[in-house]
């Protein structure tokens, strides 16, 4: 009878573990609180359709009273990038096809080509390529925004208290300096900015460079919660930490919604964890 029960109680274990790698919507509570707050780790290059085949997230969103995000999508800043000196360099950079090529991408983009540092030209090639590969959007996205502007647009809809933990400023400069600090030189750069234009184009390397999306899209996502954070990144643990105080304060007086990259809720310098951590019971939602 002992080994049956035992049995049974890893069996519980295991599949309670399984499961929590099988959401992206968290629950958050604590003891003598009648507060309920979700947590939400989003997937930035994909389109509104995702969040409207998942219909619970939405309910969860306008149950609360803020809604909390990463910065302010639909009004987003622009003069601390437009304030910026001209930098043609990568028209020396780069041979002379890659550079029409990257200037005819570069239209559609917020800012300037020539305002831009050539980390943030990588991250936005990037994000080209997923935003026009691995089914990101759809032909019926009930509106052309990716999916973080379009919980924006929900909240904002339904006259939701919105909140951003960080003005794009910010951002940008971890970005920056994660880079600056590892050393990552411009020659790197240039290569990796290459071989994202030549991805887009012939759509290299679909399946591995699509992985990400559709396990995300699967709901198969590897927490890692055991994982150590390195002291030096800046992008991930760096602004975890100086988005603390605000989230456990919010989460403190109000019911939120906190939606944020999902590599934020990763590892044990992640939000969840910081979370646990600070008193709160964080508990996965099952989505489907």
């Amino acid at each position: 009878m002992k080994c049956t029960f035992f049995t049974f109680l890893l069996f519980i274990l295991m599949n309670s573990t399984l499961f929590s790698q099988h959401t992206i919507l968290w629950k958050i509570t604590k003891d003598g609180s009648e507060q309920q707050s979700y947590l939400l780790g989003t997937y930035h290059q994909l389109g509104a359709h995702f969040l409207d085949s998942f219909p619970l997230i939405k309910t969860k969103l306008l149950e609360t009273d803020l809604a909390i995000f990463e910065s302010l999508q639909l009004t987003k800043e622009r003069a601390f990038i437009l304030k910026r000196p001209d930098n043609f360099n990568y028209k020396k950079k780069f041979p002379k096809k890659y550079a029409q090529k990257l200037q005819s991408i570069a239209k559609t983009w917020r800012y300037p080509l020539h305002k831009l540092s050539f980390p943030e030209i990588s991250l936005l090639m990037e994000k080209e390529y997923y935003k026009h590969n691995c089914a990101n959007y759809l032909p019926n996205d009930s509106i052309k925004l990716q999916l973080d502007d379009y919980l924006q647009h929900v909240a904002t809809d339904n006259n939701l208290a919105v909140l951003g933990l960080e003005s794009d400023s910010i951002q940008v400069t971890a970005i920056n300096k994660h880079f600056e600090f590892h050393n990552i030189s411009t020659k790197k750069l240039k290569k990796q900015v290459i071989f994202w234009i030549d991805a887009l184009e012939l759509k290299k390397d679909h399946d591995s460079l699509c992985a990400f999306p559709n396990k995300y899209k699967n709901l198969r996502l590897p927490y890692e919660f055991e994982k150590e954070c390195s002291e030096n990144d800046f992008v991930i643990k760096g602004r975890n930490e100086a988005w603390t105080a605000t989230i456990l304060s919010q989460l403190n007086n109000n019911d939120c919604f906190i939606a944020v990259g999902f590599s934020h809720l990763c590892f044990q310098c992640g939000l969840i964890e910081i979370l646990k951590k600070n008193g709160f019971e964080v508990t996965p939602v099952k989505l489907k």
